[in-house]
């Protein structure tokens, strides 16, 4: 129910009325009145480039001109859609709200000039809209202040520079850029609207930037290794900014990410390689719309399907991209194994193209994940403090168990990601109306609160103390547990509300 409650309310903020042979739409928005120049970001499937865009303001027409900054990535045989939409305000009339009127034309709408408009004002009508267009689920009425809370406090560590290097974390130890730092730090911004994180954000992907070779190559790590290779935070920077060297920079990572084969190599291979090659495809696609780009995501999509459903070696399909042991650790037999927390970096990106797409292959890769932890991913800790809770396994040996290193209190670093790798296959299953499977829906509801209670437990420790940060060690966990877990909330409340239906 929340579904439709959630779709009927995004509709209610587009008003439609008929106008000769098309429809008309139209939305209002605030605007901070600093200048003529807007930015607007724009849900998929919404407007098409071929339109004709009018402003209003308090109902009369306003002199100006609309270009788009950037398209949605199509499949073949799709419209055009406008993901970006710049406006100058001609006259120089300096406004508090304007309200954007749309139908479709066969004129299309002309693409921004290379002078971007870098020092426009970012406006979008509401929280709901931006992360829509940024391919972020839903945060109305969901209840994650025990998420952000936690988040924030640990956000206010990782963007102390001088704190980091207290810690012999310095802005060139490679380590600590793993797993994309600043895409945390977006999404935080995008779910309080608190511009501190944006701009933290926006240093850390400028430094970054500056350490990408000219062949696409993260310089602090040697040797070259795309592990290293970050790919949402630049398009956020492109969506959120127009930074034209978004767009040059994400095409020489690309090219640097095409080292990796989207094949599997027995000497070597890992879910968390896959998955930094997966998002820097998908990221250069989504800016450049290139189809070179959308083969290559869909050829190491393919390598997951083959690996998940037709393993090698007469492998019994398990629901989980199988390799061997040897090729995953250097060490071991040649027996598969599949590493459910590095899973949870491949199923983001899954999950991501699953919302651009709709693609059936994603679908089904996320629903065998989440039945593949749910039977053979999780462990019970044995003892401790935390006897009796639910541990996501690190590495799962599928016919050699004794070569599993099971350390409980490494191991559940990994709930909150995990718990959302499941979550996000539930959801899917849920949604696509195919048989249901209890021990995964189990599953992430133990993983979930497990993580949730975790966050209340820090909250809970500092309560009589007004805490200013938290620290994060390794700093790369503060990337790891917030970059794929942004839908976590949701994804609890979703099926919170299932259950009281």
């Amino acid at each position: 129910m929340l579904i439709f409650r959630v779709f009927f309310l995004f509709l209610l903020c587009l008003t439609s009325v008929k106008l000769f042979a098309f429809s008309q739409q139209k939305i209002s928005l605030e605007v901070g009145g600093k200048g003529s120049y807007l930015t607007i970001p724009v849900p998929h499937h919404l407007i098409p480039v071929a339109s004709d865009i009018k402003v209003f303001n308090k109902g009369l027409l306003v002199k100006a001109d609309v270009s788009y900054g950037l398209i949605w990535p199509k499949l073949a045989g799709e419209l055009d859609y406008v993901r970006l939409i710049n406006i100058v305000i001609q006259n120089d009339i300096r406004l508090s709200s304007i309200t954007l009127v749309w139908q479709n034309s066969h004129k299309k709408l002309l693409k921004t000039s290379k002078r971007l408009m870098m020092n426009s004002e970012f406006v979008y009508p509401d929280s709901q809209w931006l992360r829509k267009s940024l391919l972020l689920t839903e945060r109305d009425s969901v209840d994650e202040q025990w998420y952000r809370d936690v988040q924030k406090l640990r956000a206010e560590y990782i963007i102390d520079e001088k704190a980091l290097a207290k810690n012999k974390y310095p802005r060139f130890e490679a380590s600590q850029w793993l797993y994309d730092r600043p895409q945390a730090l977006y999404q935080l911004f995008i779910a309080t609207g608190e511009d501190k994180w944006k701009r933290s954000a926006d240093r850390f992907v400028a430094f970054y930037i500056s350490q990408v070779d000219s062949d696409g190559y993260f310089k602090l790590s040697k040797p070259n290794d795309i592990k290293y290779l970050m790919g949402r935070s630049i398009v956020y920077q492109y969506l959120l900014n127009q930074r034209e060297s978004s767009i040059e920079v994400i095409e020489r990572l690309y090219q640097a990410s095409l080292s990796w084969s989207a094949q599997y190599n027995s000497n070597f291979w890992t879910e968390r390689h896959h998955a930094a090659a997966l998002n820097v495809a998908i990221s250069y696609w989504e800016l450049t719309n290139d189809t070179s780009a959308y083969i290559r995501v869909n050829n190491l999509i393919n390598n997951l399907w083959e690996m998940t459903f037709l393993p090698e070696n007469n492998w019994p399909k398990e629901g989980c991209p199988q390799h061997s042991f040897r090729a995953h650790e250097g060490w071991g037999d040649d027996s598969p194994a599949c590493s459910p927390w590095m899973m949870a970096l491949v199923a983001d990106q899954l999950w991501r193209y699953y919302w651009l797409t709709s693609s059936p292959k994603a679908a089904r890769l996320l629903i065998a994940f989440s039945h593949f932890v749910a039977d053979k991913g999780v462990y019970v800790a044995s003892k401790g403090k935390i006897k009796g809770q639910i541990i996501p396994k690190y590495l799962v040996s599928l016919q050699n168990a004794e070569q599993e290193e099971l350390d409980p209190f490494s191991d559940r670093q990994h709930t909150c990601d995990v718990a959302a790798m499941v979550g996000k296959g539930v959801y899917i299953q849920t949604k696509l109306g195919s048989s249901s499977n209890p021990q995964a829906k189990k599953v992430f509801q133990q993983l979930a609160e497990r993580c949730k209670k975790q966050h209340l437990a820090v909250l809970d420790k500092y309560k009589y103390v007004k805490l200013t940060h938290l620290v994060s060690k390794p700093p790369r966990k503060f990337a790891w547990l917030y970059s794929s877990t942004d839908d976590l909330p949701w994804l609890l409340s979703i099926f919170k509300e299932t259950n009281k239906n």
